[in-house]
């Protein structure tokens, strides 16, 4: 037998019901949303909406998928639903296991949940993107590199700097890249040469 609720819980639960109405809706439209669409179609006040995204949030029910694309709904989807999620989103819903190359990149950039899933619901991140600007930022701030930093970059949508062939940006000090830099064209740093 359960232990009764306790009376936080209590009114933890109480103070998710319309917060709930949101996430339902939510469910329904499968797709990034921002408080002023929630507010739309709920007819409220549009801080009210961001307020009670916020306590989704906080409850790692939502996560924010980038500042202008608004939030996604995070795992759980099929114990909410009791169905299965599209294919779209499946990656999306998996919360254990890292299943999506996207993620994998995320995930040894030192990024957790529920952040790297939300990260990995913006349009613009690929594999390379993210290897990308984490051999950027640890080339250019060293100790003082951290994956928040990351995390700011990939949702700025910054095009990402230029690599060389072995996905490294081009002055990458590694021992690899030092090898590639005596056979790589001084212009593009690839081998063989891609200029046009």
């Amino acid at each position: 037998m359960n232990p009764p609720l306790s009376p936080e819980e209590v009114a933890q639960f109480r103070g998710l019901v319309k917060p709930a109405i949101v996430l339902l809706v939510m469910l329904r439209l499968d797709r990034p949303v921002r408080a002023k669409e929630i507010a739309g179609i709920l007819d409220l006040d549009e801080h009210t909406a961001a307020r009670y995204l916020r306590t989704l949030s906080r409850l790692n029910l939502v996560a924010r998928a980038g500042y202008h694309q608004g939030y996604i709904v995070l795992g759980g989807r099929q114990l909410i639903l009791g169905a299965e999620p599209n294919v779209k989103n499946a990656h999306f819903a998996s919360t254990g296991s890292v299943s999506s190359p996207l993620l994998q990149a995320l995930q040894e950039a030192g990024i957790g949940e529920p952040k790297r899933t939300a990260l990995a619901a913006l349009p613009h991140l690929t594999p390379a993107y993210v290897k990308a600007w984490e051999s950027q930022l640890k080339l250019a701030k060293g100790d003082r590199y951290s994956p928040g930093l990351l995390i700011h970059v990939l949702q700025t949508g910054d095009p990402a700097p230029s690599t060389n062939t072995l996905g490294h940006i081009l002055n990458c000090p590694c021992p690899g890249c030092q090898r590639l830099k005596y056979l790589a064209c001084p212009y593009c740093g690839h081998y063989p040469c891609q200029c046009p």
